[in-house]
């Protein structure tokens, strides 16, 4: 009586790993969205929610989990949220730079230098503009532009279809999102 809905949630499985294989990288590559703010099991609930949200195709229309078929799709979808992530994440990656080189020649970090086993690892200054960047960048919508980031990767890289984006394209996308970033 069952089983007709056990195999409609193996595609519902099937749907949330690619969803999560794209989107968990962002998660893990933000700073406000990073094992320091979200931990564990919470996190990866709210990357599958998000994932199913702006998964583009209906839930029964992924191949099955099991099948040999799944392993290139999800290594696809992680290579995609790999350079999503990066290219999300940079203005935090150059603030927290910015704060590093700030404190190393205040000399803050000179702990480091001197004895790196027992110095400290990340200076304050880095942390704090690393924050003020998220702030700025939540501020102005940046779950907005992160959720619209993720639509769009979905029109120009589908996982049910042949992943082969025109330069064109592509290159407009990676110029909205360093606006937008």
């Amino acid at each position: 009586m069952f089983y007709a809905l056990y195999f409609e949630i193996h595609h519902l499985v099937a749907s949330a790993a690619l969803g999560f294989a794209r989107v968990a990288p962002i998660f893990f590559f933000l700073p406000f969205l990073n094992s320091g703010v979200l931990s564990g099991a919470p996190r990866n609930a709210i990357i599958i929610l998000v994932a199913l949200g702006v998964w583009p195709h209906a839930l029964n229309e992924a191949p099955p989990f099991l099948s040999v078929a799944m392993i290139p799709l999800v290594l696809q979808e992680a290579a995609v949220g790999v350079m999503l992530g990066c290219l999300l994440s940079w203005p935090f990656w150059v603030m927290h730079a910015l704060g590093c080189i700030i404190d190393n020649q205040r000399g803050a970090t000179l702990s480091s230098s001197i004895d790196p086993a027992n110095g400290i690892d990340t200076s304050e200054m880095a942390n704090f503009l690393n924050m003020f960047a998220a702030v700025v960048y939540l501020q102005n919508g940046g779950l907005v532009t992160m959720v619209d980031v993720l639509n769009k990767s979905y029109q120009l890289c589908d996982p049910m279809n042949e992943c082969t984006p025109s330069l064109p394209p592509l290159l407009t996308f990676i110029n909205q999102v360093a606006q937008n970033a």
